[in-house]
Parts: structure tokens; sequence; C-alpha cells
């Protein structure tokens, strides 16, 4: 058992459950029609299984690495057709495409993981899916550009999807090809915890292969909730998830970056840590701290390195449990690791002000949902300089 654990870790194993198999399908528009279902990366069978329940005509294909997988499908479900190896590798599926060329839905919960940078792979690939591939490139990013390029015209792909993806900067130009070239239909938000083993936070995408209308409008929605948005390709390609989207705004407010404010990300920890005068994401032991040092006079010190002083607000910027935190310096003066934002308000009015609302329900609810990422949530200098004072 330890060993099979230690095996999908290693292959970024999070396998869909039943249910979330059914909500996928059910994004689907399945008629009474006999369709050719695809995944790339079949895993146990949950999403062809949750295909088959739905329209139990059709023809299921799967291919996946795993070998007992594989033995596991064929003993299970003998009128699947499924194949053994990488279908990122164009060879592993020539036999799959003798007997269907493509087809009317690629379904799939792809490994959610870098690998490394591989010629033949990278080589099928449009330039927006190849985000940082200098060394390594994300799979789940490769197993989108594949079903894409496997759906015939008009079909429709259903992915779980990282939140990376549909959030970071980094895949905006990705998000950009996606909404000029296909229809996208709907986003479905997927509560944290989902996946045993991991608390990525993941979103269903359904597209389909055809081009969008000038006009065209995306679904979002929430998985936990059942609510519903509707927002333009131009809102996708900045961000794509309901949480985000769904933010109240105040009717009367002014962004941070209005005030008269100096925005500050820490130093590499490596720099700093032998330093007591030191704060982390760790020293963030409650909603609301505040920090009372000894040292007044780092910039002796400092020797270039960042550090907070007396009136500095301090957030933490990364990591899921701290995020929404806010740390205040009563006295003395601090050096910062890089896992901290100072932002520093010189007239004590506003400073009060947008502490005050970083504490309130509301801010803490807004940073958190502006968070971003799979593991370790992170919030950027960007996003800050956006939080709305009232």
């Amino acid at each position: 058992m330890k060993d099979n654990t230690i095996k999908k870790r290693s292959l970024a194993q999070y396998y869909t459950s039943v249910s979330l198999g059914e909500v996928l399908i059910s994004m689907l528009p399945i008629s009474g029609n006999i369709y050719a279902f695809l995944d790339l990366c079949a895993g146990t069978g949950s999403l062809l299984a949750s295909a088959e329940k739905a329209s139990s005509r059709s023809k299921i294909y799967g291919i996946d690495l795993d070998k007992n997988n594989v033995d596991y499908l064929k003993a299970n479900h003998p009128s699947y057709t499924i194949f053994s190896g990488d279908s990122l590798r164009s060879d592993n599926l020539a036999e799959l495409l003798k007997i269907c060329s493509s087809f009317d839905f690629v379904i799939g919960n792809p490994p959610f993981k870098s690998i490394p940078f591989d010629k033949e792979i990278c080589n099928d690939l449009e330039s927006p899916f190849l985000v940082n591939a200098d060394k390594k490139i994300r799979a789940e990013v490769c197993f989108l550009a594949k079903g894409i390029s496997l759906l015939k015209r008009n079909g429709y792909l259903a992915y779980i999807l990282p939140d990376g993806i549909l959030t970071n900067f980094n895949f905006k130009a990705l998000r950009e090809y996606l909404a000029f070239n296909f229809e996208i239909k709907e986003i479905r938000e997927i509560p944290e915890g989902e996946f045993i083993g991991t608390e990525a936070k993941t979103h269903i995408l359904v597209l389909k292969n055809s081009r969008p209308k000038c006009n065209h409008r995306i679904l979002l929605s929430s998985l936990e909730n059942n609510l519903t948005k509707w927002i333009s390709n131009n809102d996708f390609i900045k961000r794509a998830d309901y949480s985000f989207h769904d933010i109240p705004v105040p009717i009367s407010f002014l962004r941070l970056n209005e005030y008269d404010v100096l925005l500050l990300r820490g130093n590499s920890e490596s720099k700093i840590k032998n330093n007591k005068s030191y704060l982390h994401t760790t020293s963030f032991k409650k909603n609301y701290n505040e920090f009372y040092g000894s040292d007044s006079n780092l910039s002796c010190i400092s020797n270039g390195q960042k550090f907070a002083v007396q009136g500095d607000i301090l957030i933490p910027r990364v990591g899921s449990r701290c995020l929404g935190k806010v740390g205040y310096i009563v006295s003395g003066e601090f050096f910062v690791s890089d896992c901290i934002i100072i932002i520093r308000v010189n007239e004590v009015e506003n400073r009060n002000r947008i502490l005050s609302n970083l504490r309130s329900d509301f801010g803490i609810r807004w940073i958190k949902t502006v968070a971003r990422g799979v593991g370790a949530k992170h919030i950027t200098l960007t996003d800050i300089k956006n939080f709305p004072v009232i």
C-alpha cells in the first residue's frame, strides 16, 4: 500500500471520484447519439464509467501510462478499448488512431506536475502552450493541447485543471489562445479537498472545437454553492475562476495603489534567517499580530536588505493557511522574508483605514479569494495594489 501511494504521488495520480466524474459528464451536451469518448490519462476509469452511464451505446477509448490501471480497466470494462503507454507521445497513439482518428468528447483529469522538456512532445505544441518551457513544462498543459488536437470539429473537451492554469499571469497567453480559437462553454470551480492526498484547488474546463463569436460569453459556476456568473472572453483571459469574479465590490472605494503607500516584498530567507529580528509567515500566529522589537537602526547592518519599521503593515503573500492574516509593527525594526509584503503608509489616518480594511471579514475574504495556485497559494504585489479600501 505504501509503495502504491508513493508511486501515485510520483505520477501525480489523484483519481477522480465517481461523483465528480458524473458532474463533469453532466456538463457535456450528450443526447441519444452514438459518440466516441477518449480519456488520455484514464486512471481507474471513473470518467469513462460516467461517460458510459450517460451514453451506453457510445464507444469508449482510454490510454494510461500505469500498467496496473490498464490491466484493471481491461478486466473490469471489457467493452472499452484500452491502450497502455504515454499518450503524449504520438507513436503510442498510432494503434488508437487507426481505430478512431478523432473524437466527439475528450475528457480527462491529467496529472498536475512539471515534466522535463521533451523535444518530441513540445514540437507538437503551439507556442502559447510552451510556458517557461526551456527546461520543464507542465504535464496538464501538454495533455490539454493533445486532447484538443484529437477533437472532431464541434467536438467537446472537458478537463479537470489546476487553479494556476486559469488564474496565474504566466498562463495568460495560453488563456488568450484558447479564448480566440475555441468556444469556452463553462468553467466550474471545484472546492479544495475534492481529491484525496492533495488540497489542490481545481476547475472543470469545457470547450467546444469551434471559433467563438465576437460577443461570446462564458459561464462560470461553483460546485460548492451551485451559483453562476457570466464573463466575457476578455475577463477569461485576465482570470477565469468563479470565486474571483464573485467577490463583492463596494460601491465607493479607492484601490490601495491610489493611496500614498510603499509596497515592498521581503528578502531571500537565506540572507536573513540568522538574524533574530526576522519575521516569516510562521510569525503570524493569529489573524491579527502585533510585533514588538528592540532593534531600531537596522539600516546600519541591512546591506541593502529590506526591513519593516514601526507603523508598517505586514501581510503574508504565500501559504494557504496564513493568507488573510495581518501583522503590524508596534515598535522596533524587523527583517522580513520574501514570503511577506510590507505596506508602508506614512499618513496615520490612511494607515489605520487600510489596516482596518485588511483585518475586516471582507478584507480576509478578498485576499483568500484573490490568491491563486495549486499547492502553496500566493498573492502578488499587483494583486495587493488592487485591494479595495472603503
